[in-house]
């Protein structure tokens, strides 16, 4: 059992994500987590440039993770990143896939209120994002 910095009882299911963002990577030839350290990276830099607010590192892990597979295989690297940042934010831009969404777990929804972020921050990041690796405006 985890507890949080306030006390209270965090559930999560830790097994579930190390199987799950496994059998994820390896099914991606190793592509998604390099798309998640990218994103990961980029998230940091934005943040120091007091561009977006600061996340947890384990929300770009979540967003990326519902990059279904496919996605990840055509191109070199840069492609795979550009591909997965474009279907996160078509995922975000339907209510229905963003209802949709979850975390590596597979269990947790991504979005609602208890998570500690929004899908306004999962936009910012992603907008930012293409915007700081150069993919256009």
């Amino acid at each position: 059992m985890v507890f949080g910095r306030d006390g209270e009882k965090i559930v999560n299911w830790p097994e579930l994500q190390f199987t799950n963002g496994r059998a994820k990577n390896t099914a991606t030839h190793q592509r998604y987590k390099f798309v998640v350290r990218v994103l990961k990276n980029v998230e940091n830099d934005l943040t120091a440039e007091g561009v977006i607010e600061a996340l947890p590192s384990y929300f770009s892990e979540c967003l990326i993770y519902n990059v279904p597979n496919p996605v990840f295989s055509n191109g070199d690297l840069d492609d795979a990143v550009r591909a997965s940042l474009a279907e996160v934010y078509r995922q975000l831009d339907s209510a229905t896939e963003r209802q949709l969404m979850k975390e590596p777990n597979g269990v947790k929804m991504l979005f609602g209120s208890e998570q500690k972020w929004s899908e306004q921050h999962a936009l910012d990041l992603i907008l930012h994002g293409w915007r700081y690796l150069n993919y256009g405006g």
